[in-house]
């Protein structure tokens, strides 16, 4: 891509396609990561932010990596490309959600102290109703 006279190709890099790869296992968009990384852990990332990581056309720094190997269940190496051992390959495949508990772990993940409490009493009370049934 050509800007003012500046080439701006993208160059892979490992980083890139380990973010692509542990965020594709996990069934997750780059909208959604970056939400992810947004309301757990305060940072200003925005989808286009992550396509620039993925594609190579920016690095994240330490702070988001750090945050994104937590979120993906690997350790930084793995992340940087150094290591090929994934961390935590059973955190990884049970990420794999289907779209009812995507929706109900979004809706937990985004949720203050008051509403997880609340939301824990509903599930005992579904819970119990499972077990009468």
């Amino acid at each position: 891509m050509d800007r003012g006279g500046v080439n701006m190709t993208a160059k892979e890099t490992a980083i890139g396609r380990r973010i692509k790869e542990c965020r594709q296992k996990m069934n997750l968009t780059q909208e959604h990561l970056a939400e992810i990384l947004q309301n757990k852990y305060g940072l200003s990332t925005d989808r286009p932010t992550i396509s620039k990581w993925e594609t190579g056309f920016q690095e994240p720094t330490i702070t988001p990596l750090k945050y994104m190997a937590e979120v993906f269940g690997v350790s930084l190496d793995y992340l940087n490309g150094k290591d090929d051992f994934v961390q935590s390959e059973q955190k990884v495949e049970h990420n794999k959600l289907g779209d009812d508990h995507q929706w109900l772990f979004d809706k937990i993940a985004k949720a203050d102290s008051a509403k997880a409490k609340k939301m824990r009493q509903l599930m005992e009370l579904v819970d119990g109703e499972d077990k009468n049934s």
